[in-house]
């Protein structure tokens, strides 16, 4: 009876021990799973955070090639504006040219109208 008892304790303790290293298997196999999904999950992050860095890479490449024609953009602009003025300078100084024949031919005018009237006066003498 002794033996039987025994050998029920052993058979009860092998069964809880086969049920414990069953729980054992299940929770690592299911902690390889969750880790495996994990590390997946990792990989993909990196994959996204590789894919924005390039992306920001070209961003700011694309920032310095608009900053660059900013500036040649903003000099052109610049000459532009000196062109007009150099422009306006020589619009103006012509228009005073003009102006000052203009007055010259009228002074002119009224001279010879002035000598014919005295000619006149001079003839009729």
């Amino acid at each position: 009876a002794e033996f039987s008892s025994v050998n029920n304790e052993l058979e009860r303790t092998q069964s809880v021990a086969a049920a414990s290293a069953e729980s054992r298997r299940h929770r690592t196999t299911e902690l390889s799973e969750e880790m495996d999904r994990a590390e997946k999950e990792l990989v993909a992050q990196l994959c996204r955070a590789s894919q924005l860095e390039g992306q920001v890479g070209e961003a700011r490449n694309q920032v310095q090639d608009m900053e660059v024609r900013l500036r040649e953009v903003a000099a052109q602009v610049r000459q532009h504006q000196d062109s007009k003025r150099d422009l306006d300078r020589t619009v103006s100084s012509i228009r005073d040219q003009i102006d000052s024949q203009v007055s010259d031919e009228e002074r002119a005018r009224d001279r010879a109208a002035s000598l014919e009237a005295r000619l006149k006066t001079v003839d009729e003498e």
